[in-house]
């Protein structure tokens, strides 16, 4: 039996233009999946936004999920967040500050120095900010929803970048109908499946060579104690 494959550990393609503008930049952030409103993944790593979407480990080790669900045609979506140290309220208290204290400049420079300053840029565009604005005319109900965006930076993906950029495959031989003592078939005597062909995949980091490595010693322990 062989599960049907899909690519993992790869980079997701966003639908939102807005991503270009930050194209090259990577930040240290919380990434949560949804798949049909219901989260479903969660991680917290690098991630790095590109010319067609997003990466970074942090995507990277939830992309399994995306993949999977953009397969049965569910609808997916990730959500940012840029500051995953701070509470809601410790960053709704800082931004207030920051609006008090640089009030006469433009809004472009409102995140400045507290995030990358082109994501930040698209952060306030994302939430219906002019930048040419002057900070202290913004109100308090924009600044919460500034706040907000900066723990929910929300993106639709609308596909995966592909088995070609994945850096392992998901799916592929059951492993119910493998021997884990032996890595042999359980249908068929004398075939043996190691690595990447089963249906075993994990996040980013070494596990997946470590796997292949593993499950190779004990396939040729195996063979080697029957053919003495």
């Amino acid at each position: 039996t062989v599960k049907e494959v899909m690519p993992s550990l790869v980079q997701l393609k966003l639908d939102k233009e807005l991503y270009k503008s930050m194209a090259g930049n990577r930040v240290e952030g919380g990434i949560v999946l949804y798949s049909n409103s219901e989260s479903v993944s969660s991680d917290r790593n690098e991630i790095l936004f590109t010319e067609y979407g997003i990466s970074g480990n942090a995507v990277l080790n939830i992309s399994r999920e995306a993949s999977l669900f953009l397969m049965q045609g569910k609808k997916v979506e990730l959500s940012v967040d840029l500051l995953p140290d701070e509470t809601l309220n410790e960053t709704k208290s800082i931004l207030k500050r920051r609006m008090e204290s640089i009030g006469k400049r433009k809004a472009e420079n409102l995140l400045n120095g507290w995030i990358n300053k082109r994501v930040g840029m698209a952060v306030l565009k994302s939430s219906g900010i002019d930048l040419s604005r002057q900070i202290s005319s913004l109100t308090d109900d924009e600044g919460e929803r500034i706040s907000e965006k900066l723990h929910d930076f929300r993106f639709k993906v609308k596909d995966t970048n592909g088995f070609r950029n994945a850096q392992v495959m998901a799916g592929g031989v059951a492993t119910d109908e493998v021997s884990p003592d032996t890595m042999e078939s359980e249908k068929e005597m004398g075939i043996f499946f190691t690595g990447e062909i089963l249906d075993v995949d994990g996040k980013s980091g070494g596990y997946n060579l470590h796997f292949a490595w593993a499950s190779a010693l004990v396939a040729a322990d195996a063979i080697s104690k029957r053919l003495k």
